[in-house]
């Protein structure tokens, strides 16, 4: 198999070099060419023994859902980039089946129901799928089944979807805990060693940090790590010496908006809008942060006929307690399109994409 995009293209003889463990074997351009691999980049069919060179298996702790997350935009856009390229596309997840699945099922992704530690079910799904490519999402799912991967179909190349880089957000959510009410608008609580948001954006969590660890094995397992950002790219070559050769950097594969070619005149939008999940910790702790110290800024300058939309999938009891009239901010569905401003307030504990 060969990974081909208008930026960068391996030979099949480099990829079987990964598969044999041996690096550095790479040119300087196609290396050069490999970090600049983009949301366009695909997989070339080409033969592998005993695998089918148009199937592609994705192994998923959960469903992707994408009308809920940024995370589930991305994997059914990777989905329907292969599917464009006549691939195969089966998915297996652990989760029990739900509305999500029923949504991939119908774009035509065959969908399996595959039960943690069951090595007889794994294994029939990989008999039966035969994938030369096989795509983990994020470093859980490859912890939990790639070495029966490489076990059974040891030809097939194994892809790292990193989706996030985990052990920078966990590591950021903890560092952001000595910052008293989770607020970075007051002194640090310890005046030997004050912390500020620039240690927070410095911070990068060394060998102590167990996920950290887990994440950079999960890497080095991998014949290819997708990265989000260009930032995170730079950040695991540089800070963590990670080879260039094993990353790519494969940002949001979306199409574009239906509402592009019909934009609301700006003389028509008003209100602030932020969007996101709730269920993730970094997004909640932001919301929570604008509308206690960001938003009482805004609104003195503005006056008080200035709103704040949020809005966002899986809202806790705590969030539906953030509708405040007085403070004019409310928790319902505003369409994006009307919005004068979209507010992205970066709470520290948030990852680098």
């Amino acid at each position: 198999m060969a990974l081909r995009s208008a930026h960068c293209r391996l030979s099949s003889n480099a990829i079987k070099r990964i598969k044999l463990g041996q690096r550095a074997p790479f040119s300087t351009g196609q290396t050069r060419r490999l970090e600049r691999c983009n949301a366009t980049d695909i997989l070339e069919n080409t033969s592998a023994d005993g695998l089918d060179s148009s199937s592609v298996l994705f192994l998923s702790p959960v469903w992707p859902e994408r009308s809920s997350s940024a995370a589930g935009v991305r994997s059914c856009g990777l989905i329907s980039s292969f599917q464009e390229r006549n691939y195969a596309v089966s998915y297996a997840s652990p989760s029990t089946p739900n509305e999500h699945t029923s949504l991939i099922q119908a774009s035509g992704v065959t969908t399996i129901e595959c039960p943690p530690n069951n090595e007889d079910t794994l294994t029939t799904i990989l008999h039966s799928t035969r994938p030369s490519i096989v795509i983990f999402d994020r470093f859980y799912a490859e912890e939990m089944f790639s070495f029966r991967v490489k076990d059974i179909l040891p030809d097939a190349l194994r892809i790292l979807d990193m989706q996030d880089v985990h052990f920078l957000r966990e590591s950021r959510q903890l560092l952001a805990k000595q910052l008293p009410n989770n607020s970075i608008s007051k002194p640090a609580t310890s005046p030997s060693t004050p912390l500020t948001i620039q240690d927070l954006l410095n911070h990068r969590p060394d060998a102590t940090v167990p996920s950290l660890l887990r994440e950079l094995a999960s890497i080095y397992r991998s014949d290819l790590t997708l990265v989000c950002s260009p930032v995170e790219l730079k950040m695991l070559r540089e800070d963590y010496s990670i080879p260039s050769e094993m990353l790519c950097l494969a940002s949001f594969f979306a199409p574009p908006s239906p509402h592009a070619a019909t934009p609301i005149p700006w003389s028509e939008r008003q209100h602030f809008l932020m969007i996101g999940n709730f269920r993730h910790p970094p997004n909640f702790d932001s919301v929570k942060w604008t509308c206690q110290e960001i938003w009482p800024l805004i609104r003195k300058k503005l006056g008080k006929t200035a709103e704040l939309h949020l809005y966002g999938s899986y809202a806790p009891q705590a969030a539906a307690e953030l509708n405040n009239p007085v403070r004019n901010t409310w928790c319902f569905w505003l369409f994006l399109k009307r919005a004068t401003c979209i507010l992205l307030c970066l709470f520290p504990s948030l990852a680098l994409s």
